[in-house]
Order: C-alpha cells, then sequence, then structure tokens
C-alpha cells in the first residue's frame, strides 16, 4: 500500500485524522468548561492565548517557508531549463563532428530530466532518474573536453563549457531543494498545537450547547485546509499546486535540437 499512495495522498489522510482529533479535543474541552474555577478564568485565559498566537506564529512561518521553497523550486526549473537551452545554442559554434554527438547527447539529457520530472510525482523512481542524469552528465562533458587533448581551450569550447557548467549546476541545486521540507518536528509541533488550541478553545468558548458546533467545524476545517496548502506547496508536483507547466521548458529546447540542420 506504501507504493500506491504517495506523499499527497498520506497528508490528506493525515489531515481527515486531524480534522476528527481536533473535534474530539473540542468537544472534551467543553465537556470539562463547568469543571474549570471562575477565580482562575483569568490565567488560564492568559496561558490560552500565548498557546493560540505561537500557533498563529508558527503556521505562519512555516507557510511563508513552504511558498518560498516553491518560488524557489520554480526558479531553479526556470534557470536549469534556460542554461539547457544556452548551451544548446553555443554548441553550434564547435566542430560538425563534435557538434552532432553534442547534440544528441543534449537531446538525451533533456528527455532524461523530464522524465525525472514525471517521477516526482509519486517519488518512487526519481532517484534512478538522477543518477542516470548524472551519467549522461559526465558523457556530455566528457565529449565537450574531447576534441581538446593537451591543445588550448579554443573560444567555442570558452562558450559551451560555462554553459554546461552552469546547467549541472542549476540541476544539483534542483536536486537538493526537491529533497528539502518543512522538518518533520515542526509539522509534529503543528498537529499538537491544532489539537492544543482546539481543546482550549472548546474549554472556553461561552456559546450555547446548540450553537457550539459550527464554530468547532469552522476552526477545525481551516486549520486542517490550511495545513493541507502547506504541504501542497512543499510538494509540487503531487497535489493541486504544481509546476508541471515548467516542463514545457525542456521539451521546446529538445525539439529545437531535434529541427535543428545537422
Amino acid at each position: 500500500m506504501m507504493g500506491l499512495m504517495n506523499s499527497m495522498s498520506w497528508a490528506i489522510v493525515a489531515a481527515v485524522l486531524l480534522f476528527v482529533a481536533m473535534n474530539g479535543a473540542w468537544h472534551l474541552g467543553k465537556r470539562l468548561r463547568q469543571q474549570s474555577l471562575s477565580g482562575d478564568r483569568e490565567s488560564i485565559s492568559t496561558i490560552e492565548t500565548a498557546v493560540f498566537a505561537l500557533f498563529g506564529l508558527l503556521m505562519a512561518f512555516t507557510y511563508d517557508s513552504s511558498a518560498n521553497r516553491f518560488e524557489e523550486r520554480r526558479n531553479l526549473i526556470v534557470e536549469e531549463a534556460t542554461a539547457i537551452e544556452v548551451a544548446a545554442l553555443r554548441i553550434d559554434v564547435l566542430e560538425p563532428t563534435e557538434r552532432e554527438a553534442l547534440r544528441a547527447l543534449l537531446v538525451q539529457y533533456i528527455e532524461v530530466r523530464n522524465a525525472y520530472n514525471r517521477s516526482l510525482t509519486s517519488e518512487g523512481t526519481s532517484h534512478l532518474w538522477w543518477r542516470r542524469a548524472r551519467v549522461l552528465q559526465s558523457q556530455i562533458w566528457d565529449l565537450a573536453l574531447k576534441d581538446l587533448g593537451s591543445k588550448e581551450v579554443t573560444p567555442g569550447h570558452l562558450l559551451v563549457l560555462p554553459a554546461l557548467n552552469t546547467a549541472f549546476d542549476a540541476a544539483a541545486s534542483r536536486q537538493t531543494a526537491m529533497r528539502t521540507h518543512t522538518p518533520f518536528p515542526i509539522l509534529g509541533l503543528l498537529l499538537f498545537l491544532a489539537i492544543l488550541t482546539a481543546y482550549l478553545g472548546g474549554r472556553s468558548l461561552r456559546v450555547s450547547e446548540r450553537s457550539d458546533g459550527p464554530y468547532c467545524f469552522v476552526y477545525s476545517i481551516m486549520v486542517c485546509l490550511t495545513l493541507l496548502v502547506m504541504f501542497d506547496l512543499d510538494h509540487p508536483r503531487q497535489g493541486l499546486i504544481r509546476l508541471d507547466y515548467t516542463d514545457q521548458l525542456f521539451m521546446e529546447t529538445r525539439d529545437t535540437l531535434r529541427d535543428t540542420p545537422q
């Protein structure tokens, strides 16, 4: 079953369980409401306010971090695609035999990188495509240096080699960025605080029995949806907020290489 569900699927299951837990904590707090002493109400309210403030601050911090990582991943994709396109254009300054071989390898490399992007939807085979990309990087680099031997670097190589190096560096940066997510201790603390604030809300809210339910539902559902959006931003190949449209940048460069006369 683990192989059939990606991280986003587990996040949805966790959100449903959190919703149930928050409702249970809310009603538990409501049941214990009558046991609280009115004389301690002021000090208890101060603690409740501090807990709610801590929860809100942690939620805001985590959401901002997830949004920043999403933007960083998108920028790195554009950077890599642009670097590959620049390298593909600069290949034309090399010798014909070297140019044709490099062009063919670069087409393979783009297809492997695109396969890597698609594999991120399940997180099952992405490491295999990354290893394949690393092999192709070595082959492309060795081929770009093949004609040099003991000769000095030509002006053509001064154009091609930095572009290839930039593309490979961007791929490595993307690999690191895709593996960077919200730490589990922070996620655990958020879940704990969500349940705790639901309990405190049920314990402190002074409303009638019949009007208590909607407050509990709205608060629980908003917290769960916010956490899901944060998790979705952190996994931009699996949920509703995706970066799939950026793959077209790689495909356009591949098609350009294929259509270029040899």
